[in-house]
């Protein structure tokens, strides 16, 4: 048998490695081996195969020794017909019988040859002499015709090159117009050589953040961008603080600025506790019913099979163990109720977070996953050394799609921004080792619409190529793209990383540091250099801190407030258990809003000091007081599933308990005789507020009840999870009318002021404007490439105050922008990009003029709703869940996950 070269030998070290779940010493061993430029066919080598040949080495001494016995036995030349992969797959009697017969079919051939060979000596010999001649005879004439043709031609060349010369220029600058990016139909090969030092970052401007004892796999921003995560080889995670303007010497490690997350008891070195994978969620699903309030939460994945959930601050709160080996990759869904793990044990799962446990196993691979990747809220793909990618969806017990075009491990999975395209890279052949890709946030379903869906991939070869999918073609020859799509950044095990200018095809920044790189990220804000827009506008913008007051007292989140109809009272609602209504008048006397004053009421949802989730309070909202001869009232609904009604001065006066589940939504009708809920138990309830009754419960959804709007004192729409949104009118026993066209959960309905207008928005990212007169919807607005949380009517056109001014519809988006819409047309007006994470809560002031919004990136922006652009912009500590103007227009509140409400001064 011939000796196993060092070639094959590192191949199988590499694959026992990958396949052990130890996938960064797998990729440096890759890296320095070379194993993208070894010939083996990866697919002929079988799972397990080092384990299997040592196993066979011991059979093939055996069969050496036994064969050493027999006198006809030549060891050295029986043995030369015998490979590795023989000895993987056969057993030691039928390495024997191999023997045998390949040395019986060897000497046929040989004398066969012998034979053959001695005919075709003659017959070439003859043909050779044939040809010799042919070939002399056609020189010949070829000489001739050369001669007569190149006087004639001489003259016509040199005219033709400066023609030619001219006409290239031409053509150059007109294919620069239309590649755009690629400058040209030819790939580009770009050399780090070129790279001056002018490139290097200044130290200056880089914080090295020591703590871990061991090589660090994987890191991750927050949503927010102030947290970066972290997991290493040491068996932890850790999240660091990073906040605008610290210091470098208060980011070292230290206990006010580092969270450690341990993942095994006691002492930190144990190989099967390694911290493989790390995700953080936006947050925003978690702020009702889905995770109980937690905000975002870090997922991590670990070499001992379990997957951990943890607070922003640290604290674990639970351990999903199902995998038998090392997870190798995890994401979170965009709705933030179920993770996805994918393993060694050749298995992913879906966590259903809030229960705590496996909501579906899906074994169809035959080896390892290794990457895992939601498509959209219940489905994914799934990638394996099995050569396969299966696209999965929670419910089904089969593969709703199998791709099986890949001839070795599928390494990674990228959906498009669409959902449409699925991207994935392998070990086989045809592409090398490609160890990951990325999609470009551009082109439709993104926020940069305008410019080229590109798709990037970095190589065992040293390489990152960056690829024009429309047309399927390399665009340039160069992970994490910046969210502008304007920059692309690569680690290498060179220790470098370069971040790469796309537009210009060349290094812009470089660093090097100490050790391999084996991951990058950007924060959601992108380069420093691509913020500046936004820091010179909170610089021109920013709200005075003399025109804002910070309300304190609330100790969890605040969800909710609500200025009252007369303008000088604000109530708020918090995850404690409280709302509270603050008194706000004399904007100079900001001392004496604090909590502890006169000018605050607390009201207590819970007796004594025991306060749960339940007691949480979800929603509020006031009356006029008209009409009920007790002046102005408070409603408020909480997760218990009462709704409470106090007066204005703090007093408890009726408690309506039927739902059961937390109230979700709550809404007052004109006339101040009822009050509408919607709740978590599928049902809505008009209650009799003087009666301090019941007056219907209707029960017609099949999923929790999302929002509820009064379209006049008797009938409403109500929407839900199951997709749907009724019209109930109270004294009617069913819908009398059902709008059925979203795809998704519906997450808002709002009456316009005349009430023959219903607008809604989903989860399926549009938002669609329905009418009485008719069943399908008016019109379907799809611009937004995320969820949509929430709609506003502008307070104008006929019905308003303001009738003289269009009717708009604004749209807020998890895809960080805001979109106001022409709704006579159904056409969007324009798109108002500031923030940079999603937008939870809108409101138009009073006149129309302006429009409010805050988002999870912690800011409260005012936009001129005339030009498009913001005038005012406040940042808080955390993220803003509502904001809401005052009758008069001149004050905006605003409440956040900081614990905290804002009273804002705003007078243009």
């Amino acid at each position: 048998m011939t000796n196993i070269t060092s070639v094959e030998l590192n191949y199988l070290v590499f694959r026992y490695l990958q396949e052990s779940g130890f996938t960064h010493s797998a990729f440096a061993l890759g890296y320095e081996a070379g194993i993208n430029k070894c010939p083996i066919d990866g697919n002929l080598v079988p799972p397990g195969a080092l384990i299997t040949f040592v196993q066979k080495g011991l059979q093939y001494l055996e069969m050496e020794a036994n064969l050493t016995c027999q006198s006809e036995t030549d060891m050295d030349e029986d043995f030369s017909f015998l490979q590795p992969l023989d000895l993987i797959t056969k057993d030691v009697y039928a390495l024997q019988q191999m023997i045998k017969d390949k040395k019986k079919s060897q000497q046929k051939d040989m004398d066969k040859e012998f034979d053959r060979e001695h005919d075709e000596g003659e017959r070439k010999h003859v043909r050779e002499r044939e040809k010799h001649d042919r070939e002399k005879e056609r020189e010949k004439d070829k000489e001739r015709t050369e001669k007569d043709k190149e006087k004639k031609k001489q003259h016509e060349d040199h005219t033709l090159r400066e023609m030619v010369t001219d006409q290239e220029d031409k053509v150059d600058v007109i294919k620069q117009e239309e590649n755009g990016i690629s400058g040209g139909s030819e790939p580009m090969d770009i050399s780090t050589a070129s790279t001056s030092r002018a490139c290097e970052i200044p130290s200056s401007d880089v914080i090295i953040l020591e703590g871990h004892t061991s090589e660090v796999c994987a890191c991750a921003w927050s949503p927010a961008g102030s947290l970066l995560a972290s997991g290493s080889g040491d068996s932890t995670a850790r999240i660091w603080t990073i906040a605008e303007g610290a210091s470098r010497s208060s980011l070292q490690n230290g206990p006010s600025n580092v969270l450690v997350l341990k993942h095994v008891k006691g002492k930190t070195n144990e190989k099967s506790k390694d911290v493989t994978t790390l995700d953080w969620n936006v947050g925003v699903a978690t702020i009702f019913y889905i995770l109980d309030g937690d905000g975002t939460l870090l997922a991590t994945g670990s070499y001992d099979g379990q997957a951990r959930i943890w607070s922003s601050n640290g604290e674990l709160k639970s351990i999903l163990s199902k995998h038998k080996g090392p997870v190798f990759s995890l994401k979170w869904n965009k709705k933030g109720d179920y993770i996805l793990t994918g393993s060694c044990d050749k298995t992913a799962i879906v966590w259903d977070v809030k229960a705590e446990e496996c909501k579906q196993h899906f074994e169809f691979h035959s080896g390892p996953t290794l990457d895992v990747d939601w498509r959209n809220n219940v489905s994914f793909a799934t990638s394996s050394t099995d050569s396969t990618i299966y696209v999965c969806k929670v419910g089904e017990k089969l593969p709703v799609k199998t791709f099986s075009g890949h001839q070795g491990e599928v390494n990674c999975v990228k959906w498009d921004p669409t959902g449409s395209l699925l991207a994935s890279c392998s070990d086989d052949i045809t592409a090398k080792e490609i160890y990951t890709i990325r999609w470009s946030p551009t082109g439709p379903g993104t926020n940069n619409p305008n410019q080229q869906l590109l798709l990037a991939s970095a190589s065992f070869d040293s390489t990152v190529k960056l690829w024009d999918v429309e047309l399927g073609r390399l665009i340039c020859s160069l992970n994490g793209h910046s969210p502008n799509g304007e920059y692309l950044a690569s680690g290498s095990l060179d220790r470098s990383l370069h971040i790469w200018s796309l537009k210009e095809g060349k290094i812009a920044k470089t660093y090097t540091g100490n050790g391999g790189i084996f991951e990058v990220c950007w924060n959601k804000e992108g380069p420093e250099q691509m913020d500046i827009s936004t820091i010179i506008t909170s610089q021109v913008c920013g709200i005075p801190s003399s025109d804002v007051i910070i309300l304190e007292g609330h100790t969890s989140e605040v969800f909710t407030c609500a200025w009252s109809p007369a303008g000088s009272l604000l109530a708020s609602g918090s995850a404690d258990a409280t709302a509270r209504i603050w008194t706000v008048v004399d904007w100079t006397s900001r001392s004496s809003l604090q909590n502890g004053s006169s000018k605050v009421l607390v009201l207590n949802h819970v007796k004594g000091k025991k306060k749960g989730k339940s007691n949480d309070v979800t929603t509020v909202d006031w009356n006029v007081g008209a009409a009920t001869g007790e002046g102005t009232l408070l409603a408020t609904g909480s997760y218990d599933g009462q709704t409470r009604i106090w007066s204005s001065d703090g007093k408890l006066k009726s408690t309506l308990s039927k739902h059961k589940g937390p109230v979700f939504a709550l809404k007052w009708n004109k006339k101040e005789d009822y009050l509408l809920t919607g709740s978590s138990d599928k049902s809505a309830i008009v209650w009799d507020v003087q009666a301090k009754e019941c007056k219907q419960k209707f029960e017609f959804h099949s999923g929790p009840t999302l929002d509820v709007d009064w379209r006049n004192n008797v009938s409403f729409a109500t929407s839900s999870t199951d997709n749907m949104i009724y019209i109930c009118e109270v004294g009617e026993t069913c819908p009398i009318k059902t709008f059925s066209g979203h795809q998704n959960e519906v997450n808002c309905v709002k009456w316009d002021p005349t009430g023959s207008l219903l607008a809604s928005c989903s989860d399926d990212c549009t938002a669609k404007i329905w009418s009485m007169d008719q069943d399908n919807y008016v019109h379907n607005l799809r611009e937004h490439a995320k969820e949509i949380y929430t709609v506003r009517w502008s307070p104008s056109g006929p019905g308003t105050n303001n009738p003289n001014q269009k009717l708009l519809l604004a749209s807020a988006s998890f895809d960080s922008t805001v979109k106001l819409w022409d709704i006579e047309l159904g056409r969007l007006i324009c798109s108002l990009n500031g923030h940079r994470a999603p937008v939870y809560t809108i409101d138009f002031s009073p006149n129309g003029k302006y429009l409010a919004s805050g988002s999870l990136d912690n800011s409260l922006n005012i936009w001129s709703v005339k030009e498009g652009k913001i005038v005012k912009t406040c940042t808080r500590s955390g993220g803003i869940f509502e904001a809401c103007w005052n009758k008069e227009g001149d004050k905006i509140a605003a409440c956040s996950a900081d614990n905290t409400v804002c009273a804002i001064d705003f007078r243009m």
